[in-house]
């Protein structure tokens, strides 16, 4: 279809805007979209005499084809329009589902609770423990042990509280263990290790009286002790990478009232690593001294009599609940008692 009039007389530029309001209107009629192009026969002084949306026109003699975008140049852009109104709130979506409990990746054991009133302490001057300890299996094997930690409580007023020197030293398990399976009396393998550090204890702020233990009356303060052992080093290990820890301090005369913490062991004591051999604990008496409550029909840490000065391992677990001796004796509560320690690799 072509659009010819005699009486159309345009330049060129002005031919684009005669067809953006009036010849594209009819050409709309037998095209669904704008012509991207238009041609027209152009006289010497520039005047358009014929326009077509479609290329290869004959024009008279004297003009000449010529030819133009339909789409013009952008306008300048308009001004921003006024914010709409807020839309209203969606209702509530579904809660989500609870993340898993943060990992702390350094914690290689951990037999800590959250409270800071432990219900069991191990006294260490009232039975003339020397050295005592667990058997643990660590969460990782790499890197490095920078810290051990050890939580304690001093049952004494602060007029009796005064410096005392403790030490944390890490075995090798011995061969009788590995080879027969725990039996009282083994004796631990080589020393890997040993850190001693100086503490003045926290004191007792609400009266633990006669022993007997009361809320507040014996906080739990954190002894650390630094170590730098690469943990691949401890993987030579018969029985399962096992670790032996001991902890050795005299406060038979200095201090008398400052005792390891105690923890029962549950779904979620230990919350890393592992206590290696559940219901048995090592234990050993200060050397020149003749009384012993840790073992014994009266023990506290055993009923199996024979401990000595040697740092052994022995069965924790009483004869019967609620017996005269072992670990579970004088408790109210089901379950083995494991000393409160933790072992990071920072």
């Amino acid at each position: 279809m072509k659009f010819h009039s005699s009486r159309l007389v345009l330049t060129v530029a002005a031919a684009s805007l005669v067809v953006a309001f009036g010849i594209v209107a009819s050409a709309n009629a037998a095209s669904t979209s704008q012509p991207s192009k238009f041609y027209g026969c152009s006289n010497a002084k520039g005047n358009v005499e014929d326009i077509s949306i479609w290329s290869g026109l004959t024009c008279p003699s004297g003009l000449t084809e010529v030819s133009w975008n339909g789409k013009g140049k952008a306008g300048p852009r308009g001004d921003k329009g006024a914010q709409g109104p807020q839309g209203a709130q969606g209702p509530q979506g579904p809660q989500g589902s609870a993340g898993a409990p943060a990992v702390n990746p350094n914690v290689l054991y951990d037999s800590m609770t959250v409270s800071k009133n432990y219900e069991w302490s191990q006294c260490f001057s009232c039975v003339q423990m020397g050295e005592f300890g667990n058997d643990v299996t660590l969460a990782s094997y790499s890197g490095t042990l920078r810290h051990v930690i050890v939580s304690m409580s001093d049952w004494d007023a602060a007029s009796a509280v005064q410096p005392i020197s403790i030490t944390l030293s890490l075995y090798n398990e011995g061969s009788t263990e590995t080879s027969n399976g725990p039996q009282n009396g083994d004796p631990t393998g080589s020393v890997i290790a040993t850190s001693t550090v100086t503490v003045t204890p926290s004191a007792s702020t609400n009266g633990c009286v006669g022993g007997t233990y009361t809320a507040g009356c014996a906080p739990a303060f954190n002894v650390s002790f630094p170590f730098s052992v690469p943990l691949s080093s401890l993987t030579t290990d018969e029985a399962g990478n096992d670790i032996i820890y001991g902890i050795s301090y005299n406060n038979n005369s200095v201090d008398g009232g400052l005792n390891v913490n105690m923890s029962y062991e549950s779904s979620s004591v230990p919350s890393a690593g592992a206590d290696s051999l559940p219901g048995w604990l090592w234990a050993s008496l200060i050397s020149g001294y003749s009384y012993n409550d840790v073992g014994g029909s009266s023990g506290e840490v055993t009923c199996n009599a024979g401990v000595s000065t040697t740092f052994e391992l022995w069965g924790a677990v009483p004869t019967t609940y609620m017996g005269s001796c072992g670990e579970d004796s004088n408790t109210t509560v089901v379950g083995n008692l494991v000393p409160a320690v933790e072992f990071l690799s920072s």
